[in-house]
């Protein structure tokens, strides 16, 4: 196509824009709210997946065992966990 049918396109896009000056903007804001709702449930959705990530990484067990216990028991019920 020719430049001059660009040139022709654009400035009767910008004359209808103009003419329609009402239903312009409620086609703006219709488009920046369904972009703003996007990035909200976006940021959302990073968010909770990252406080998922960080709760799997924190996950840890602790083990209080008896007094007198041997250290080659506890070595074994050591191993015995790392198995699970």
């Amino acid at each position: 196509m020719k430049i001059s049918t660009h040139i022709y396109n654009l400035g009767q896009g910008l004359k209808n824009v103009w003419r329609n000056k009402m239903f312009s903007l409620a086609s703006i804001a219709t488009m920046t709210a369904c972009i703003f709702l996007f990035g909200i449930f976006y940021s959302l959705g990073t968010n909770f997946q990252s406080m998922v990530k960080t709760a799997e990484e924190g996950v840890a067990v602790t083990v209080f065992f008896d007094e007198g216990i041997s250290q080659q028991r506890i070595d074994e019920i050591g191993k015995e966990i790392k198995n699970v």
